[in-house]
This record gives structure tokens, sequence and C-alpha cells, in this order.
């Protein structure tokens, strides 16, 4: 980082400045509705109302209201070997950044041990807890969650 006297330098002043606005940005932004239907996801929410109570109440982000367990037991195969989700967790940007190409990689890999995985759900204001959840509801084998967390890089 280095310094001059008692301060830091100026570009590692500004590099942390830059990277802490990038952070900011990744932590109040969603994700895309245009991209969440592009990938043909199943779009749900947990019971946070805001990104405000996101932040506040984690608690909420491992919960769902009973139209969106709903949604997520009717577009779902029961009792799947494999149920893939995606949430937006603290970092939109991260999900935005690389979904498109982690999910193929993920399909590819698994195709090579014959399994595979169909409706992908989307969970907006998602703590890594609602897997749990989501599991209770699918009954799946095993549930897999890609989730936006590195707030540190805008991506």
């Amino acid at each position: 980082v280095g310094r001059v006297g008692t301060r830091y330098m100026t570009s590692s002043t500004l590099r942390f400045r830059a990277d802490h606005a990038a952070a900011q940005d990744a932590v109040f932004s969603d994700v895309s509705e245009d991209l969440v239907k592009e990938m043909n996801f199943i779009s749900t929410k947990t019971i946070c109302n805001s990104k405000d109570e996101y932040l506040t109440r984690p608690d909420y982000g491992r919960q769902f209201d009973e139209e969106n367990s709903e949604i997520i037991r009717k577009n779902t195969t029961p009792k799947a070997k494999i149920q893939m989700v995606v949430g937006d967790g603290l970092s939109s940007a991260a999900i935005e950044a690389n979904i498109k190409e982690v999910l193929p990689a993920i399909k590819q890999g698994l195709n090579m041990y014959n399994l595979d995985f169909d409706n992908v759900v989307f969970v907006k204001y998602c703590r890594v807890p609602a897997m749990d959840k989501i599991g209770e509801i699918t009954d799946a084998d095993v549930v897999c969650l890609l989730v936006g967390e590195q707030i540190g890089r805008a991506s």
C-alpha cells in the first residue's frame, strides 16, 4: 500500500475509494429482469420487500411466502436429483458478469456423469440458507446455489 508521511499514497487511496464505490454499486443494484428472462429462470423472491430490508433483516432473506413457495413447487421437478438455484446475494454484479458462462459449464460437467438439471430458480434478496427452504419445497437430492457474494470487486 505504501505511505507518504502518516497518510496512504494517493494511488492507494484512490484505488480503495474506487473499490469501495464498486462494492456499494454491487450491493445496491439488482439483477436485471432481462437477464432472468433471457436465462429462462423461474423468478421468485424471499419475504424481503427492499434491499434495505434485505441488508438489515438477514432472516427475511432465508424465507419464502406461500405465493413464492407455490411458484417454486409448481415450476420445478419434484424429487429431482439436482435443483439449481441462482441468488442475487450481496452482489448482483457478480451474477450478471458470470452466470452466462458458469451455468452451462456446470451443466456440461454434470452431463459427463449422466446428471442434469432443468428449471433453474432465481431468488431475489437471497441469503444462502434459502437453499434449505428450496430443498424442503422441492425434495431434491441436491440443491446447488450460485449466489453473488463478491462485494469487494465489481464482478
